[in-house]
């Protein structure tokens, strides 16, 4: 048997066997910390190309395929119709089973001005305004005690919050439990905030919130930045991204402008208008009074800039 057909063929009956034994068997399986191990696979997959004998070659190649099977399902698995990308929690009892824990703030007396941060390694986070104006925020996840550090503090002039998450590991027992953090914010008070995460997916959803300085340094992400009108005359944000995916929505009826310095990027500024090398603006932008600024800079990314609908 050829070596390929082997690796494909067992790499598809090991992933069929586990989605099998858990869905129909409800085998407790515990394969979370899998990933971690994804370079075994490639490096197995290397020594098949160099062994000559086509023996060898063969079992290491079918080795390789039941190793990323297992790795893929470790990655990829999840509770079967519920689980998806999206806020809105409530729609869902099986979603509102795995977002167990909720925490809130109060709003603050000692200022209306908020200096909020949001830092961590491989997360998703899903940030929208809040409904409720009795707190400062509310977050929800799984154990979050023990999956985020919190700071809530009167710095030297704004107050001062910071959500930190911590390294998590993904697990399967019974029941998912995912690094999926929900961020809800008060929509009376006004930020500056700065997102600082590595490899993650983030929704910020920031239309209806008062933002007055945004700062954005991202890694390996999946992102999307939707935008409301300027508190002030002029937004400036600043956006520093790896090997990303990035779409940014802007409020009709403002005056827009693009500071792009992008090294190998598929870029995408549609209603934006080249003025030169790296520098766009729309054609109203003089002669509006509100203007958002943005200020790009990354690598290996694809962004695309477009006005709401």
């Amino acid at each position: 048997m050829k070596s390929g057909r082997l690796f494909w063929g067992l790499l598809l009956i090991t992933v069929g066997t586990l989605f099998l034994l858990a869905s129909v068997f409800n085998v407790n399986l515990n394969v979370g910390e899998l990933y971690k191990f994804w370079p075994v696979a490639l490096i197995l997959w290397g020594i098949s190309v160099f062994v000559k004998h086509d023996l060898a070659k063969t079992i290491i190649a079918g080795l390789a395929g039941v190793v990323i099977g297992l790795i893929f399902y470790s990655l990829v698995i999840k509770p079967y119709a519920c689980i998806k990308e999206s806020t809105d929690f409530d729609s869902c009892e099986e979603i509102k089973e795995v977002m167990l824990d909720s925490l809130n703030f109060p709003v603050p007396k000692e200022s209306r001005v908020i200096d909020f941060s949001i830092q961590g390694g491989a997360s998703a986070f899903y940030v929208k305004e809040m409904p409720d104006t009795s707190h400062l925020y509310t977050i929800r996840g799984y154990n979050l005690t023990k999956q985020i550090d919190l700071t809530n503090e009167m710095g030297l002039d704004n107050y001062r919050v910071i959500v930190a998450s911590k390294d998590r590991k993904i697990i399967w027992p019974k029941e998912w439990k995912e690094n999926r953090i929900s961020l809800a914010l008060n929509r009376n008070l006004s930020y500056n905030m700065k997102y600082e995460i590595g490899a993650s997916k983030a929704e910020l959803d920031l239309r209806n919130l008062k933002i007055l300085n945004l700062d954005i340094e991202t890694g390996a992400s999946s992102f999307d930045l939707r935008l409301g009108e300027p508190v002030n005359d002029t937004l400036v944000v600043d956006l520093d991204a790896g090997a990303s995916s990035i779409d940014i929505f802007l409020p009709k009826n403002i005056g827009g402008e693009i500071y792009s310095d992008m090294e190998v990027s598929s870029k995408s500024y549609n209603g934006f208008k080249k003025i030169n090398i790296g520098y766009f603006q729309t054609e109203n932008f003089k002669s509006q009074k509100k203007r958002i600024i943005l200020r790009l800079a990354g690598g290996v990314t694809s962004i695309n800039v477009n006005f709401e609908e």
